[in-house]
C-alpha cells in the first residue's frame, strides 16, 4: 500500500491537467532525479536536492528534472511537477503516447527505487521512485 496515493492526487486534478474524458489513470508514483534521496538522507541536500540530469538523447530527453509525479494512463505517460506546499500536481511537464514507452522497471532500494523508463527509440530515462509512492502500480503495467 502506498504511503502517498499519487493516483488519487492526479485523479482529483484531472480537469486541471487536461486529461481527456475517459482517460483512465492506471498507475502513478513520485519520482526524483537519480541520487537525490540519498543526498538528502546524508545531509548533502540541505535546502532541497535537485539532482543532476545526465546527457540524454531521444524521447528520454524530455523527462524533466525535479520531484515529479509519473503517471500511466490509458492513452499516455505523463509527468507532472509536484507543488511543494500542497503536494498536488502542477501541470503536465512532459508526456508521451503510451506506444512510445516500451517499459518501466524498478529495482528495490533502501531509500528509493532506481527506476528505468525505456522508449521506442531506444533511449532511456533513469530516475528514482520514492519508496511508498506506488512505483509497483506503474512497473506492473509493463511486466
Amino acid at each position: 500500500m502506498a504511503l502517498v496515493n499519487v493516483q488519487k492526487k492526479i485523479r482529483k486534478s484531472a480537469a486541471k491537467l487536461g486529461l481527456a474524458p475517459g482517460e483512465e489513470i492506471r498507475g502513478a508514483c513520485t519520482t526524483n532525479p537519480t541520487g537525490s534521496v540519498t543526498r538528502m538522507a546524508i545531509g548533502a541536500g540541505v535546502g532541497g536536492a535537485v539532482g543532476t540530469a545526465p546527457t540524454v538523447r531521444g524521447l528520454a530527453a524530455g523527462y524533466p528534472v525535479g520531484q515529479m509525479f509519473l503517471a500511466v494512463t490509458s492513452q499516455r505517460v505523463i509527468v507532472c511537477p509536484v507543488a511543494q506546499m500542497s503536494g498536488k500536481p502542477k501541470e503536465i511537464a512532459a508526456e508521451w503516447p503510451i506506444h512510445d514507452v516500451t517499459g518501466i522497471s524498478a529495482e528495490k532500494g533502501k531509500l528509493a527505487h532506481p527506476t528505468t523508463i525505456r522508449f521506442r527509440d531506444g533511449s532511456i530515462a533513469e530516475i528514482e521512485a520514492a519508496r511508498g509512492s506506488g512505483v509497483e502500480s506503474v512497473t506492473s503495467l509493463f511486466a
